[in-house]
């Protein structure tokens, strides 16, 4: 077995050389269309899933702006799909938008109050606006029902907790 690079791993199998993908090609080459995605909110105008699907694949294919623009299309259509929310957090975070992030984030949160990677990435938007009150919040309700994501959050936030 030899690496060719992160991503692909070429097996020689008597003399038979076969690459295995471990990314999706999309991910590899932007320029691809976003796999018929962009096509079904065209025949689907009014699906907040196809909407979220096609954020999710331009947000992999690190499009951020062009996948706000879909999840915020799928969250105005159903106020209620945390992961469009989540995915919208998400993009604002890597973008440097904390505020954008923590108001996305925090719907997610508020809407799957069990999900404990909604509360780390709303903690860890509160610490990159200096929120420590509202990241000492997140964290304590994390730490209810995840501790093990409440010490991670704690630690990669540079929160002290007793």
């Amino acid at each position: 077995m030899r690496f060719l690079s992160n991503r692909i791993v070429v097996l020689v199998l008597g003399g038979i050389v076969v690459g295995v993908i471990l990314s999706v090609v999309l991910l590899q080459f932007p320029w691809l269309p976003p796999n018929g995605s962009e096509q079904a909110t065209r025949t689907e105008p009014d699906n907040p899933a196809t909407h979220f699907d096609l954020g999710f694949v331009l947000d992999r294919q690190n499009q951020k702006e062009r996948a706000i623009a879909a999840f915020e299309r799928a969250v105005a259509l159903k106020p209620t799909l945390d992961r469009a929310w989540y995915g919208m957090g998400l993009a604002h975070a890597v973008l440097g938008r904390h505020d954008k992030a923590a108001e996305a984030l925090g719907r997610a949160a508020q809407l799957q109050p069990m999900n404990p990677y909604a509360w780390y990435n709303l903690g860890m938007a509160y610490a990159a606006l200096g929120e420590r009150g509202k990241l000492a919040e997140a964290h304590a309700h994390l730490d209810r029902f995840d501790p093990k994501m409440a010490f991670k959050l704690a630690k990669d936030a540079g929160l002290e907790v007793g």
